[in-house]
């Protein structure tokens, strides 16, 4: 019977099978959506209601600006999130340093904005009986800064790049160590030794 149809005739065949296609996938689709969406309430739980929340709604990160200073690695103003410890401010700031008196702080305290964190250093009575001049390499923060010129943090930082850069053969290695000049190398030198 299709080979007995003209070309005309099948032409209008298959438009009118698309457009009944058409038709009912339209009508299929809107089908679907007779359904209206339930109105959320808040749900009744206990003695209190909680409200749904909406998944996009975005979460506001508030921030907080803190001062740390003392024996840290690199003091100064650092921005934290509401709700960020000490313990953080210190880490914002590098870390303590080797001496720290960590009986002077409390780490777990919640911060708030425009507080200070002073992480102080221990102290150290003057050690009289050092036979000068001292190892640089072998000597402990306690006597380094007692050389002149040279504070708890300067000690921390030369006792750190022992530890992590190795020994110090002679002044340029001390001019490598941040904060640390040739200034501050020609003070020490008569009280160091680099064996």
């Amino acid at each position: 019977m299709w080979s007995e149809l003209s070309e005309r005739q099948k032409g209008g065949l298959v438009g009118l099978a698309i457009v009944s296609a058409l038709i009912v996938g339209y009508w299929l689709g809107q089908s679907g959506n007779d359904k209206k969406p339930m109105a959320q309430e808040p749900l009744e739980l206990g003695s209190g209601t909680v409200s749904p929340k909406k998944p996009d709604e975005p979460v506001e990160v508030v921030m907080i600006r803190v001062s740390v200073k003392g024996t840290v690695r690199t003091p100064g103003v650092y921005d934290l999130t509401k709700g960020s410890r000490v313990e953080d401010a210190i880490e914002a700031a590098g870390g303590a340093l080797e001496g720290a008196d960590w009986e002077s702080v409390n780490l777990a305290k919640i911060l708030k904005d425009g507080d200070e964190v002073d992480l102080k250093g221990q102290i150290v009575k003057r050690l009289d009986d050092v036979a000068w001049p001292i190892r640089i390499n072998e000597a402990p923060v306690e006597v380094i800064e007692q050389l002149p010129g040279i504070g708890p943090v300067m000690a921390g930082e030369i006792v750190r790049y022992r530890s992590e850069v190795g020994m110090i053969q002679g002044v340029q290695d001390l001019e490598r160590i941040p904060g640390f000049g040739p200034e501050m190398s020609r003070q020490i030198l008569p009280y160091i030794r680099f064996d």
